[in-house]
């Protein structure tokens, strides 16, 4: 999957994007799916890593350099410093970082549906539409016609004043 190239609109293409559009969509919803499933997987793994170092962490304080009895305080400082809860955290923020990016990608993806509706009504209105000479309009005087009207609006008359 190419992001930037599926984000892109071919304004002058309406059918054919619209022709790839579900698919597309599709694609992406189906890789934000994966990656929460994936997500959730992680957080389970985190918490489950976390749980077996508090045990043990309860069961041999001393492993973990606490000194007497451990406080709940200490305990929890100790699965923080653990190498095991700290990997299971970092594979759960990547995940979320993937699970973001295809999210992002997914809302994008709307706006290129909204952008791409925008447009059949603007095409509908013929706003791509190349300019036409007015019938009584002799094509040797097309270059005046093109120039912006001389006629002054009252602010720029008051202007002169």
């Amino acid at each position: 999957m190419d992001f930037s190239n599926d984000l892109k609109v071919d304004a002058y293409n309406l059918d054919l994007e619209w022709v790839n559009f579900p698919s597309v969509f599709m694609q992406y919803s189906e890789e934000l799916a994966k990656a929460q499933k994936e997500a959730d997987r992680a957080k389970l793994a985190a918490e489950v890593c976390e749980a077996q170092v508090d045990k043990n962490v309860r069961a041999d304080p001393a492993k973990y350099g606490i000194e007497g009895k451990p406080t709940e305080a200490t305990i929890k400082a100790a699965i923080h410093l653990s190498v095991e809860y700290n990997e299971a955290q970092e594979a759960l923020n990547e995940i979320r970082y993937k699970v973001n990016q295809y999210g992002n990608a997914v809302r994008a993806l709307e706006h290129k549906k909204r952008a791409l509706e925008n447009l059949v009504i603007l095409h509908g209105q013929s706003y791509f539409v190349d300019p036409k000479l007015p019938k009584q309009m002799n094509p040797d005087r097309f270059d005046e016609w093109k120039q912006p009207s001389k006629v002054k609006t009252r602010k720029q008359k008051e202007e002169e004043n």
